[in-house]
């Protein structure tokens, strides 16, 4: 059975490395940017940070839930 559950600093290396090539096409640079992006989510908004464990406790998947932010144009009259 699968668990999510909020991750951890000792996750961050497991989920750079997964999601590394999502950042750079080169393995290494794309392992260095996601692991510092990852750190600098948990640092800003630890409690939207996830991941997903299989049952022998393996990071199979992460999540870093953005939330929406609605910008209201204002008007000026003169």
């Amino acid at each position: 059975m699968l668990k999510i559950r909020n991750m951890r600093v000792e996750d961050v290396e497991t989920v750079a490395r997964m999601v590394a090539l999502d950042h750079d096409n080169n393995q290494e640079k794309g392992y260095r940017e996601a692991r510092e992006h990852t750190l600098d989510h948990l640092k800003i908004v630890p409690q939207h940070c996830y991941v997903v464990e299989n049952d022998d406790k393996q990071i199979i998947a992460a999540m870093v839930l953005h939330r929406k932010i609605r910008f209201l144009k204002s008007k000026i009259f003169t």
